[in-house]
């Protein structure tokens, strides 16, 4: 797939449907999540410096950028903030809550179809800073000052690269995003987007495993598992201006904090080049009444053979997906931002991650796991997490 600013993407748009639904949490115990699964915090809405607000940490950011999203389905709730249907009520004044999930896809007719901002836009949504971070376009999780529209007409990775270059500043050596792209494109040795693009899930997924491995400031690959060969080769057909591969396996999955990246990868002949998520809160290795909660028609036999092939957590996250993507999902009338559990499976030996369940049907009576280099012509070549201090 070629890079493109502000990708190709194809809308799949969730039905808008009435009623409400409780979002249980995984682990309340240290968490401001009820038990009905929605937050309440007492963080300032945001409206007017919406688009330009830079957070302190990655977490911040993906909460931040989510924020009337969350608050609109539920599950955020605010002192002051009402939900009136796809609107939210705030000090007298209604803001409009709108978005639509879009993926990268076959028909470049629609790339730019109110993916992105263009740069002499930027002025109707007192934006003109993002200039800084965004020189030729900005993916579209923005807030319109003329209509009081909260928009995301995106996709995983558009949200993503929009939280990611507003955390720290506009600046190369303190912006999560710049800092992410000049440090893959020095190295030369996987692929990432230039400036004032939107790169791929599979460019994410494949650059964390090359990062540093000893934490420190800036961008460390905590935990994941690569089909190194192959992401070498399929690099190569992308450009020749990338060295040989050299990422590398990592275990220690519990070792993921609330806003690491995860993200996952696919090789050619899948119809999705993978998934961005930030980590919303701590990853739970479930138990097998914890993996029955999600697997609730498996028999005891297959939870049993379940938990002795692999360690299995649960792990909450915010991204952007379709209607309902994930369990326990926020997305219940429409797709694009919100926030849903994925399950992950690791290797008992060194908690290395190697596959994803992102979800399944409650009527399921078999647990299948999505695991990197499944299948040699489709399968997903990454599963990483990397963290941004």
């Amino acid at each position: 797939m070629k890079l493109y600013p502000g990708v190709v993407v194809l809308v799949l748009v969730g039905m808008i449907a009435c009623g409400k639904k409780s979002y249980p949490a995984v682990d309340t115990s240290n968490s401001p999540v009820k038990s009905n699964g929605s937050m309440e915090t007492s963080e300032p809405f945001r409206t007017y410096n919406y688009n330009t607000m830079f957070y302190p940490t990655v977490l911040d950011a993906a909460r931040g950028v989510a924020q009337p999203f969350l608050l609109q389905q539920g599950y955020l709730k605010l002192p002051g903030v009402t939900v009136n249907d796809t609107n939210l009520v705030y000090q007298g004044e209604s803001f409009h809550v709108f978005q639509k999930y879009w993926n990268p896809a076959k028909d470049p007719a629609k790339a730019f179809h109110k993916y992105t901002i263009k740069e002499n836009e930027y002025a109707n949504y007192n934006a003109g800073d993002l200039v800084d971070v965004w020189p030729r376009s900005c993916p579209n999780a923005l807030f319109d000052t003329a209509t009081k529209t909260f928009n995301a007409t995106v996709d995983c990775v558009g949200y993503g690269s929009r939280l990611l270059a507003a955390v720290g500043d506009g600046t190369s050596n303190n912006n999560a995003y710049l800092e992410l792209i000049n440090q893959i494109k020095s190295a030369r040795t996987a692929i990432i987007a230039s400036k004032g693009y939107v790169s791929t899930a599979y460019a994410f997924a494949t650059a964390f495993p090359t990062l540093k491995t000893n934490e420190g400031k800036g961008w460390t690959y905590i935990a994941g598992n690569v089909d190194a060969p192959a992401i070498d080769v399929y690099n190569h057909t992308k450009t020749d201006k990338v060295g040989k591969y050299d990422g590398v396996r990592k275990g220690g999955f519990a070792n993921s904090l609330p806003g690491d990246v995860m993200d996952f990868g696919n090789g050619p002949g899948t119809k999705f080049n993978g998934h961005f998520m930030v980590i919303a809160t701590a990853p739970k290795l479930l138990d097998a009444a914890g993996l029955r909660y999600y697997y609730p028609n498996v028999s005891d036999a297959e939870i049993e053979k379940t938990l002795k092939t692999y360690k299995m957590y649960a792990v909450p996250v915010f991204d952007d997906s379709g209607q309902e993507a994930h369990f326990d999902d926020s997305r219940q009338r429409t797709s694009g931002i919100g926030h849903g559990t994925v399950l992950v499976a690791t290797s008992p030996a060194d908690d290395a991650p190697l596959g994803i369940i992102t979800k399944a049907s409650r009527k399921d009576t078999q647990i299948t796991i999505r695991l990197v280099s499944e299948k040699s012509s489709t399968s997903m070549f990454a599963l990483s997490v990397a963290r941004y201090r």
